[in-house]
């Protein structure tokens, strides 16, 4: 008889365990606006979009670090999606995908990081996740080098665009490219 009230009751601690989990990643998630695909997120210039900040103590285990919450996106297959914004000189796209219970299946910066500011370095960050899940993130870079009164030194320009790819697959993962390199005309 005491084995099976001990039984009962380990039985009773885990599901009510579970159910606060979920009630945990439940309240996460619906802090996220719904969007619709294709999604575009200019890291420089987030002026047009609205984010909620999201508190590293009241929202772990989902987030481990200070970032805003930007929105939920639809999927291809049984997971919750999300983009969190991580600050840098420019806010950085964070694609985090959850399973049902709340459990992360995959976490991808969708950015590639070559902006910043200096003489004779101009920079625009930019992210797509398509219709289609396909995922492409660039880095559209122009450059040259300064003379000792910051002017621009003749011959030394260039103007290339650096760049990822992927996709988000209908399990959760997110595969990316490595980076890539194209030169363009002026």
């Amino acid at each position: 008889m005491v084995r099976y009230i001990l039984y009962v009751c380990i039985l009773f601690m885990l599901f009510v365990g579970c159910k606060n989990s979920n009630l945990v990643f439940d309240t996460y998630k619906q802090k996220f606006k719904g969007n619709k695909l294709p999604l575009v997120v200019r890291g420089c210039y987030l002026s047009d979009i609205s984010v909620i900040a999201l508190d590293p103590a009241r929202d772990s285990p989902f987030v481990t670090y200070n970032t805003l919450g930007y929105c939920s996106i639809p999927t291809n297959g049984k997971y919750f999606a999300i983009v969190t914004l991580a600050a840098a000189d420019c806010y950085i796209p964070v694609l985090s995908t959850y399973d049902e219970e709340g459990n992360k299946i995959d976490e991808q910066d969708i950015h590639i990081g070559g902006c910043g500011g200096d003489c004779g370095f101009t920079c625009e960050e930019y992210m797509v996740i398509n219709a289609d899940y396909t995922i492409y993130t660039s880095d559209t870079i122009s450059q040259y080098e300064c003379d000792s009164l910051g002017n621009e030194t003749p011959g030394t320009r260039e103007h290339f665009v650096v760049y990822k790819t992927g996709r988000l697959l209908s399990n959760g993962k997110i595969e990316l490219s490595g980076e890539m390199k194209k030169y363009l005309k002026d």
